[in-house]
């Protein structure tokens, strides 16, 4: 686990995301990209109220085995706990599309990666703003796990050629559970 605070607020208090690597097998990996390619994907995603759509989304309920799989994991994070999940879902882009700045609210994010290749060059990093000047950017290893508070502004970055994959959760925060 690696750990990595940013300032996201512009009274300079920091924000944390952490980073969960090889949590799941290659197979396990596997079985959940096999699963997700199969799926029409092709509800319209939208990063803000105020932005056209990008890329498509597909909510996912308990009883799914993409849900369950990864929210067992999910539950062994410290930052987690008993928190509430609001929604689930994966979102789907096509190379080039374009994606906007956004924050998710106040609930703790987290997205898992689960396209099985990783390339630099391909890019599909999520990108996190600092202080309106900074990015922070954190590449699609496959199998990772991102966990950071949602009122950081950040966004997605598409690969140049295939499909990019997230596997994203919101969980409300203990003490907003409603």
């Amino acid at each position: 686990m690696k750990q990595i605070q940013i300032s996201g607020n512009s009274d300079g208090s920091r924000k944390i995301f952490k980073i969960y690597d090889d949590l799941l097998s290659e197979k396990e990996r596997q079985k959940i990209y096999d699963n997700l390619e199969l799926r029409n994907i092709n509800v319209k995603e939208y990063d803000r109220s105020d932005t056209p759509s990008v890329g498509t989304s597909m909510d996912l309920f308990a009883g799914d085995l993409v849900y369950d799989k990864l929210l067992k994991f999910i539950r062994t994070f410290d930052e987690i706990l008993d928190n509430k999940v609001c929604r689930v879902y994966v979102n789907k882009f096509s190379p080039d599309e374009k994606p906007y700045w956004h924050n998710d609210g106040d609930v703790i994010t987290v997205l898992y990666y689960p396209n099985m290749e990783f390339d630099l060059d391909n890019l599909g990093e999520t990108q996190f703003l600092e202080d309106n000047k900074t990015i922070t950017a954190v590449f699609p290893v496959p199998g990772r796990f991102v966990v950071f508070d949602g009122r950081i502004l950040h966004r997605a970055t598409t690969f140049r050629k295939g499909y990019r994959y997230t596997v994203a959760y919101k969980l409300n925060r203990i003490g907003n559970q409603s």
